[in-house]
């Protein structure tokens, strides 16, 4: 293409005049270029959020014939806006389709690689924002044209940017709807680019954060999202920049404690690890101190629910030290609750603390009308008057007013409500404006004047009920920049973003909706739903004490010399991955290493060995070898850490085989090569590393006894095939498994012959091992982990299938013993043989024991204050029966094991261990290498299995109410009456004396009332399932007795002349008697009693507020009829209308359904 083919008009930008961006748009499209585009004045170069413009440009592309660009791809000359040069890159065949494709193109300053031959940019990290309308114009007549604008941070990640399909190729030559005919004219196009260059404020304006570092970019870094934790995640960074907080943390004393179970300590080194690290920061530690699984990790909680657990857990650390009440001062505030008469002279009121402020949203329109809200007061007055103290009903005014907020408030906006309609909880979206500074003077009971507080942080909600996001705007010093804190990334963000961008969206109309694009919808729906619902102010007067510098030095040492450590290992293992291709690492097994290791193979096998199991000094000698050495060039180090000379000793090549075990292979010559070399000629490429066995021959078994016990084993020949060892002759290990001291330990290598057989080395061995010679001994070989054998000694080590590197176990032979006599073996558990060793050593796991913590929960358990038992920690098989767990405990703390019973404690939850189960019943399969168990014991009045032969029995106590209760279980016989259960309850509960008598039980089965289980029967008529309530009931207890049943409590009494009180069984449902919920309970029914009053008792015996009692409505209902009858009528007398088949109903919502936080069940930590 020639230059004649394009020309360009007016590449110059527009002069900068001091003049308001509108105006200078409106120039630029009047006469940035030839042509005159004032018509598009609303479509090119909208404006932009948070906009800094810093250039404005057009220009225009003017192709005079189009048919002759045959090249895929064409660039416009060269124009410049500002200090930056563009060019417009056109696909005019399309770009892999039959649409134009257009695109705009910066040109970097570029410089030439000396090295490549190619240009470059000058800087690699060039950047500009740009926004951009590019527009295809007939040359003709301009208003036949097609707009599209876009906006891009290019950089090297995208050097230009545009639209793949901005019209399809036949609009060049016909007219379409939109257009007033085709767009060449004369087979010439006109090309326009408007540009705008703006200043990017926050240095990550359209960023796509490719490569980007919080750390260097704004200081800080964020928390890595376990899956479902943003909303922890936020909470955690808004306690971080509440600095006087963190300072307070750092002063729990927390040293020997560990951080998987120390929420304390867990909280300090996250703080620390925040100031500290580089890179974000994994909260798996902290959830773990918390008693989470990965299921809660998953589960997004109540940030509110957190908040005030997390507190109280550190409120009950900090007392008694230093910084008790810390909390208190920093957090809480005070209101005042008062109900105050308005014709006389007095006032009933009561003062509460407040560690946050749950203020209304739906219907106000910013915080100030929330305050105002929460403050209003009520007139009690008409049927509605306060019954005052010595003055009878009075009108009086009924509210809330605070008289200390705390130096840091939290304000909850009560952004999720439940919605009765719908019986489920929705988010509130509507727009509530809060500002950066309030003054809350105007809702102190008294006020000396402002009371000035400025915002700190906004903890933001994007998303709906059942999905979004949480993260958290914090504006970390007094005079900083605000900055977004989203999960592993932290940016700056402009005030705006901050504040306004969080304060919701009404809701539009469907004709404003539908008169909006598709991104524009889009953005309203990411607005509408992106809103704040914690903001955290921080009192004016308090800042600079509250946000003062936190310092390495506030950190204990204890803390900051761990976490120090921990993250220069981090950076010593990342520096080794990315060095890993320089170096290799060569592990050295040796005979000393053999010896002193008890397990299977040579040394510690991590492809089958969790890495808990051993330690250092059970894995081999490892040197961290450059390649490009020579091998001979390690021998130094090798005779320096071991002591061998490098003439007496023999190097062995080692190779995994199938079954995952490490074993020598063949014997290597090191000669003159490399590392690297030795490795390619002598060691499998499936290997990452070099096992190299050092033979000291002078310690082989035969070598180390008299000549008359040495077999007649030829030298060892040494040549290039891998097969360096006759077939006569084979390399074996040899271990010993001392029954008496149930230890397995490395004796030392062999070379025997492989027709030979192993009762010709008996003798060797005997004497090795200082053996007796009449005592038996046996052979096993150790296959794999889960395989050890018995082998014949009779037979030879060919039929025995034995080769070089495999490994001899050998053993005295066992006496029998019996394991569980009034004389065991001081050693137990005891293993008879060395294959059921083995499986020990196979199955083997750490765990902890300790004293039930607990207080009991049964009354067979003994407690013994006398007599404290210190924690101690075992190894036990995951296959070990309950009665040898039980026989080490018992053995330790020298009690009866057959009065032990035993708990799992994961994280607080305790799963006990019936007698009939093992260890593995309890243990997870993919239990963690880092995990260590822990079992709980108490001490039992009677035997275990006495005990597993009663029945639990749970019971819901009701103290106030049928909404609360009380779960007490117990362990009873079957053939236990209720009045027995009673007086457990007694005991337990410590009711008086006189109430015994008046205690009712009853069942509920799926939310129906069951039965009556009165005194004198036994629990054998309990069914699974039956739900179990008791409660302190002596008007129904009196009716039950007095009309229903005689003295034994069996036949029904009727007496039609009389008309006592009777009873009615009550259901709760809600809408229809398929939602049945809650408790059904008897209700006692008076004669001539209206409605009205009815409702009262029932209230005051539900034991609900007028509120939430006045949304009830009762009904009757018999199970053969489908829909209940609803009454109203206050005059109605119940026990007149309700039939001895019906079922008084309440429809009243379920309440437990809006129990917890709004994305899932309760939350919790230990």
């Amino acid at each position: 293409m020639s230059d004649a083919d394009v020309e360009a008009t007016n590449s110059e930008p527009l002069p900068e005049p001091n003049l308001v961006p509108g105006t200078r748009k409106e120039q630029l499209l009047e006469s940035g270029t030839s042509i005159d585009f004032a018509f598009l004045k609303d479509q090119v170069l909208p404006k932009i959020d948070d906009e800094e413009v810093l250039h404005y440009g057009a220009y225009t592309w003017e192709i005079n014939d189009y048919k002759k660009l045959v090249e895929d791809k064409v660039r416009s000359p060269i124009f410049k806006v500002g200090d930056w040069e563009f060019d417009i890159l056109l696909f005019p065949k399309g770009n892999a389709n039959n649409n134009i494709a257009l695109y705009l193109e910066p040109q970097p300053e570029k410089k030439l690689n000396e090295l490549t031959g190619e240009e470059e940019p000058v800087d690699p990290d060039w950047y500009v924002c740009a926004q951009f309308t590019l527009v295809i114009s007939n040359p003709r007549d301009a208003k036949n044209c097609i707009v599209n604008t876009s906006q891009q941070r290019f950089g090297k990640y995208a050097t230009d940017w545009g639209f793949s399909n901005f019209t399809d190729l036949r609009a060049l030559y016909n007219s379409r709807r939109d257009l007033n005919g085709p767009l060449l004219y004369d087979d010439k196009l006109n090309i326009t680019a408007f540009v705008k260059i703006l200043k990017d404020t926050t240095g990550v304006l359209w960023h796509n954060f490719l490569d980007y570092d919080s750390k260097k970019e704004t200081g800080f870094v964020g928390f890595k999202n376990q899956g479902a934790t943003c909303y922890l995640n936020s909470l955690l960074q808004s306690y971080f920049f509440t600095k006087s907080f963190r300072k307070a943390v750092y002063q729990i004393p927390t040293e020997g404690e560990s951080p998987n179970d120390s929420v304390p300590l867990a909280l300090q080194r996250i703080m620390y690890q925040l100031q500290r690290s580089d890179e974000a920061v994994d909260t798996l530690e902290l959830t773990k101190s918390f008693g989470w699984d990965t299921g809660d990790a998953f589960t997004q909680h109540d940030v509110q629910e957190l908040n005030r657990i997390l507190m109280d857990r550190l409120e009950a650390r900090m007392k008694g030290t230093e910084v008790e009440n810390v909390l208190n001062k920093t957090f809480v505030g005070k209101m005042k609750s008062y109900i105050k008469c308005i014709n006389v002279d007095y006032e009933s009121s009561r003062i509460e603390d407040f560690w946050d402020i749950q203020l209304n949203v739906k219907n106000l329109k910013n915080l100030e009308e929330s305050f105002q809200n929460y403050i209003e007061v009520e007139v009690m007055d008409g049927e509605n008057q306060y019954a005052a103290q010595d003055y009878g009903l009075q009108d009086a005014k009924k509210g809330v007013i605070f008289t200390e907020f705390p130096r840091v408030l939290h304000l909850q906006l009560k952004r999720f409500e439940y919605d009765f309609d719908y019986d489920s909880l929705v988010k509130i979206n509507d727009r509530h404006e809060f500002p950066e500074s309030i003054d809350l003077s105007p809702y102190l009971e008294k006020s000396d004047g402002t009371c000035m507080y400025d915002l700190h942080g906004v903890l933001v909600h994007s998303g709906d009920i059942s999905t979004g996001h949480y993260y958290a705007m914090i504006k970390p010093g007094k005079n900083d920049n605000w900055y977004r804190f989203d999960d592993d990334r932290v940016w700056r963000v402009t005030k705006r973003e901050a504040l306004d961008a969080n304060f919701g969206v009404d809701s539009l109309d469907p004709n404003t909706l539908s008169r909006m694009t598709k991104s524009q919808i889009q953005n309203y729906q990411i607005r509408r739903h992106t809103s704040a619902y914690m903001l955290v102010y921080i009192k004016r007067s308090e800042v600079d004490d509250v946000l003062q510098e936190v310092t390495d030095k506030d950190v204990p040492d204890y803390i900051s010399t761990k976490v120090d450590e921990e993250l220069e290992e981090l950076a010593r293992k990342r520096k080794e991955l990315e060095e890993l291709h320089l170096y290799i690492n060569v592990n050295i097994y040796t005979n000393d290493l053999f010896k002193r290791y008890e397990g299977f193979d040579l040394g510690a096998n991590s492809r089958f060995v969790q890495p808990d199991l051993y330690t250092d000094n059970d894995y081999p000698y490892t040197i961290k070898a450059l390649k490009t050495k020579k091998f001979t060039e390690l021998l130094p180090e090798i005779r320096e850490k071991f002591g061998f000379h490098p003439d007496r000793i023999n190097f062995w090549a080692m190779a995994y085989r199938r079954n995952q075990t490490l074993r020598p292979a063949h014997q290597i010559q090191i000669d003159d090569l490399t590392v690297e070399e030795l490795f390619h000629e002598k060691f499998s490429k499936k290997h990452s590393s070099m096992n190299i066995w050092i033979e000291q021959p002078e310690i082989e078994l035969f070598t180390t006894l008299p000549e008359s016990l040495r077999q007649p084993i030829q030298d060892v020949e040494v040549g290039d095939d891998e097969n360096l060892i006759e077939s006569q002759k084979l390399y074996l290990f040899l271990k010993y498994f001392d029954v008496a001291k149930q230890s397995l330990t490395g004796v030392t290598h062999m070379i025997v012959n492989e027709d030979s057989t192993l009762e010709s080395i008996v003798p060797a061995v005997k004497a090795a091992l200082k053996i007796a010679e009449n005592e038996q001994v046996l052979f096993f070989e150790e296959i794999n982990q889960g395989s050890v054998e018995e082998i014949n000694s009779s037979s030879t080590f060919y039929k025995s299938e034995l080769g070089t590197g495999d490994i001899l176990c050998v053993q005295k032979a066992a006496p029998d013993i019996d394991l569980m006599s009034d004389d065991p073996p001081d050693v137990y558990p005891f293993y008879r043989t060395a294959d059921q060793f083995y499986t020990f050593l196979a199955y083997r796991i750490h765990v902890n024991i300790a004293a039930m913590r607990a207080p009991p929960e049964d009354d067979y358990v003994v407690v013994d204050e006398n007599t404290k038992h210190d924690d101690f920690d075992i190894w036990i098989s995951k296959l070990a029966p309950y009665d040898e767990l039980a026989t080490r405990i018992g053995r330790k703390i020298g009690k009866d094991p057959n009065h032990l019973r035993i708990f799992a404690n994961y994280n607080g939850h305790r799963i006990p261990l019936h007698s009939r189960m093992s260890v593995g019943h309890v243990v997870p399969k993919d239990l963690s290498p880092d995990m260590m168990p822990l079992f709980e014991y108490e001490i039992l009045s009677v035997a275990l299995k006495q005990l597993e032969n009663m029945t639990a029995v749970k019971v819901h106590w009701l103290a106030s109410g049928y909404c609360h209760y009380s779960d007490y279980e117990f362990l009873i016989e079957k053939e236990v009456k209720a009045e027995d259960l009673i007086d457990k309850l007694q005991a337990k509960i410590g009711f008086p004396e006189q109430d015994k008598a008046n205690v009712l039980m009853w069942t509920n089965i799926d939310n129906r009332f069951g039965r009556v289980i009165f005194p004198n029967n036994s629990f054998d008529v309990f069914e699974s399932g039956d739900l179990l309530f008791a409660a302190i009931l002596p008007d129904e207890k009196r009716v039950l007795e007095e009309r229903y049943f005689n003295d034994d409590g069996a036949e029904l009494i009727d007496d039609e002349d009389e008309q006592p009180p009777r009873l009615a069984a009550v259901l709760q449902f809600y809408k229809r008697p398929s939602n049945l919920h809650g408790i059904s309970f008897m209700f006692e029914l008076l004669p001539g009693e209206p409605l009205s009053q009815t409702k009262e008792r029932l209230q005051k015996k539900m034991g609900l507020g007028q509120k939430e009692f006045s949304k009830a409505q009762l009904c009757l209902w018999a199970m053969s009829t489908r829909d209940p009858v609803y009454i109203s009528d206050d005059n109605l007398i119940l026990y007149d209308e309700i039939a001895d088949e019906e079922y008084l109903c309440i429809d009243l919502p379920d309440r437990t359904s809006r129990m917890g936080g709004h994305q899932g069940g309760g939350i919790s930590i230990r």
